[in-house]
């Protein structure tokens, strides 16, 4: 959140407008006696200059669009005349976003203090990483090299994320104001879905219809100026697009954006100079871009778009009619999934739809922790609603095409390249989404359809139920497939090619060649990379111990009965399970007491879900050499009569990372006893019953990271903790628990020691915080401080 002053002014500012517009219409009124104040009042830092600069930015002509003159608009503090696009007459001096390098890519915090605590903020950072870590984590790995700065900067290399910046007023002497309008730019200038090398090294741009308003540019930053060879940007806005697959674009609106950036100023635009070189302290990198940028990120746009994509997941039992995720603000801004669905969905093949779809229960688990990244807020109502970024920036000088805005109605061809396993059985072959009204354009966007098309050679073509896209169910095998659709606005239509690329994977598994692990097969990894089928001893066995030669355990999609662990053996090597996915590959331990035994070594166990085990899913001993560490997997449900919990560690050290926990009978999600250290990472505990402590209870060492402890029911004490040793929290949520007392944390020993930070306390009974029975008072739903057994003390 940006320091305000003078908002009480602007208050008063405002209440004047409307009541002079009640008795006379459109009034000019004065504005603040001062440029900071007027400033302050249009929620601008007013930190880059001072009334001696000797370059200074425009002065400030409005605050409301009662201001300005005629019909006018108040653009950030400049009076825009309203014209039509037609009319409209872009400047020649237009640049590029052309890299972009968050902190953590480049050792060092970037770049400027946003609300007003004296630190430099980037929660962009740690919001992308929980991303990737908590949903569809392969996904993301495979497409983006796994770095929050990757995400971003394939978007602005592939054209759907490149912001252009419009100078639309530039001192000619290189000192003076100067008014930017920001558009979303197209850099494929043939339309033809992709940008060759040729395209980029041209560097010609149209600007996109899609970013314009009444008044020119949506997005304009007209508080600029530059002076010694330096741009300075405070206030405005401009979009950023995040492109995730073929399906899942979103695009993030940046407001209240400040810039630092040198430049060197001419006739064909203005150009970041290059970069300077630096030493990371934690990358690779040789140098990284010269220029600094800070803005926040509204969140509530963000959870509009995924629900519009929500909508279509028809294949996850959506209602399309009705909203999937919604959202509020009051201090801060919270978001949820309202509509119930399948635990899991198989017919939302990843492969087949857009990422929202393919993971819709891990995105609504992880919906409620994501909003906790929020730490500033977009308007001076001081609202949290928002997450910081900070980066590092390099302009590029671009051309501006003959043709500024191109075409109002064109379709661009779409080519898919799609897969299937090796050994697919026709018959299961689902139809894969084609998305092709992504690249067309006409206006208004909500006129664009799907006239008509016509049927492939190898495969069948058919309307999605959202309108927007095709379906295609392929023939078996590897071919090349060509169709055509009939875009249309209403009034005119345009024929549109289609090509899909069929790769079928057709290696078998044998000793040389990695499996494509067909349904229901098993496969044992060795230390020469050799492969060997092991289904059959699984089942015959029962238990799974690994050997020294053999680095991992691969399941297939499908379901499993076997214990992990156990057995006339105990492992002196690590053993390391990897599933595909916690909806694809199922560990039933039914008739087991337990799905992991850890005892003595390392257990590494990901992409699974273990289930129904009679005792515990993670069974683990109080020897200190045992480690058991968890990723992207479900643990669900007990069965046995005398289930303990989830998770029971006597001792060691567990380290759960973006897991959803649940359905934990007696001792609840988690009971972590003796000297076991547990660390809770991008995880969920929802749903678990136990007698204290019903979501976890530890008495020795805990830390929980972007993490929800929700909806557990303990019969005594601790609904959804139960602390008696030493104990972090950091940027979670702990909701309605339930528990006669401590409903959501029990602090219950002498010695316990709780440290929380910026974690939301909401709706837990019949306290937030208790002890022995004394409900301890939080000064804030949002809450940084200690606690022990004599009370909770806010940072």
């Amino acid at each position: 959140m940006f320091r305000i002053h003078g908002f009480a002014r602007a208050v008063a500012l405002w209440c004047i407008v409307a009541a002079c517009c009640a008795c006379s219409g459109k009034k000019k009124i004065d504005l603040p006696e001062t440029q900071a104040e007027a400033a302050a009042a249009l929620g601008l830092p007013y930190s880059f200059w001072d009334e001696n600069s000797k370059c200074p930015p425009a002065e400030i002509q409005c605050v409301t669009d009662d201001d300005c003159k005629g019909d006018a608009q108040c653009k950030v503090g400049q009076c825009v005349p309203v014209e039509s696009l037609s009319d409209y007459k872009p400047a020649d001096n237009v640049s590029t976003l052309a890299e972009l390098k968050l902190p953590a890519d480049t050792g060092e915090p970037c770049c400027h203090d946003v609300d007003g605590d004296g630190e430099m903020d980037n929660n962009l950072d740690a919001l992308l990483t929980a991303i990737q870590t908590t949903v569809a984590p392969d996904r993301f790995n495979s497409a983006f090299e796994a770095t929050p700065s990757d995400v971003l900067q394939d978007s602005i290399d592939s054209g759907f994320g490149l912001p252009a910046f419009e100078f639309r007023e530039k001192p000619a002497d290189g000192c003076g104001a100067v008014k930017i309008s920001a558009w979303p730019a197209l850099l494929d200038m043939d339309r033809d879905g992709e940008v060759s090398a040729e395209e980029a090294a041209q560097n010609e741009v149209q600007l996109q219809r899609t970013g314009a308003g009444a008044a020119g540019a949506a997005n304009q930053m007209n508080r600029a100026a530059i002076e010694d060879g330096m741009l300075r940007v405070e206030g405005g806005s401009f979009e950023l697009g995040l492109e995730i697959d073929q399906v899942t674009k979103l695009r993030l609106n940046l407001v209240n954006v400040r810039m630092e950036v040198p430049v060197a100023s001419d006739s064909d635009g203005v150009e970041s100079r290059p970069s300077v070189g630096f030493a990371p302290q934690q990358s690779s990198l040789s140098s990284i871009p010269s220029g600094m940028m800070s803005a926040v990120i509204p969140l509530p746009p963000v959870v509009e778009q995924l629900n519009e994509l929500a909508k279509d997941c028809t294949c996850a039992g959506i209602d399309p009619e009705r909203d999937v995720m919604t959202w509020s603000v009051e201090d801060r801004v919270t978001a949820k999934c309202v509509q119930d669905f399948p635990e899991r969905t198989p017919d939302c093949d990843s492969d087949n739809v857009g990422m929202v779809c393919a993971f819709l229960t891990e995105i609504c688990a992880a919906l409620p922790v994501m909003t906790t990244f929020a730490d500033a807020a977009s308007t001076p109502d001081g609202a949290i609603d928002s997450v910081s970024v900070g980066s590092r920036i390099l302009l590029k000088q671009a051309r501006l095409a003959a043709d500024p805005f191109g075409p109002t109605f064109y379709s661009i061809d779409d080519a898919y390249t799609l897969t299937q396993s090796w050994d697919a059985d026709p018959s299961q072959i689902k139809p894969y989404v084609l998305p092709v009204l992504e690249n067309d354009y006409a206006e208004p966007l909500e006129s664009r359809k799907i006239a008509d098309f016509v049927q492939a050679q190898h495969g069948t073509v058919a309307r999605h139920p959202n309108g927007k896209a095709l379906l295609y169910t392929p023939e078996s095998g590897a071919f090349t497939d060509l169709f055509t659709y009939v875009f249309s606005n209403g009034v005119s239509e345009e024929t549109t090619n289609v090509k899909i690329t069929m790769v079928e994977n057709a290696n078998t598994p044998d000793d040389d060649a990695e499996p494509l692990c067909p349904d229901g097969r098993a496969f044992e990894i060795t230390v020469d990379g050799k492969w060997k089928s092991v289904e059959d001893k699984l089942a015959a066995d029962g238990y799974y111990n690994g050997s020294p030669d053999v680095v991992e355990l691969r399941l297939c999609k499908g379901t499993y009965a076997f214990q992990i662990g156990g057995g006339p053996t105990t492992a002196a090597w690590p053993v390391v399970v990897n599933g595909q996915g916690p909806d694809q590959t199922i560990i039933d331990a039914s008739s087991f007491a337990n799905g992991i035994l850890a005892n003595g070594t390392t257990y590494q166990v990901s992409n699974v879900t273990i289930s129904k085990a009679q005792q515990s899913a993670v069974q683990m001993s109080a020897d200190p050499n045992v480690t058991v560490e968890l990723s992207n997997c479900i643990l669900d449900t007990l069965t046995g009569p005398d289930a303990q919990a989830l998770v029971f560690a006597q001792g060691g050290t567990i380290d759960i990372n973006n897991c959803l926990l649940r359905g934990g009978a007696d001792g609840g999600g988690i009971v972590a006893t003796g000297a076991s250290v547990l660390t809770l990472r991008n995880s969920t505990v929802t749903g678990n019953h136990g007698i204290s402590g019903a979501g976890i209870k530890s008495t020795n060492n805990l830390t929980i990271e972007n993490s929800a402890i929700d909806n557990n029911t303990a019969t005594s004490e601790g609904g959804g903790l139960n602390i008696g040793g030493t104990a972090t929290i950091r940027n979670s949520v702990i909701s309605n628990n339930t528990a006669p007392r401590g409903g959501g944390i029990e602090v219950d020993a002498a010695g316990a020691q709780i440290t929380i930070v910026d974690t939301q306390f909401t709706d837990n009974a019949p306290d937030q915080v208790g002890s022995a029975g004394t409900s301890f008072v939080l000064d804030s739903s949002f809450y940084n401080g200690t606690c022990s057994q004599t009370g909770c003390v806010a940072n």
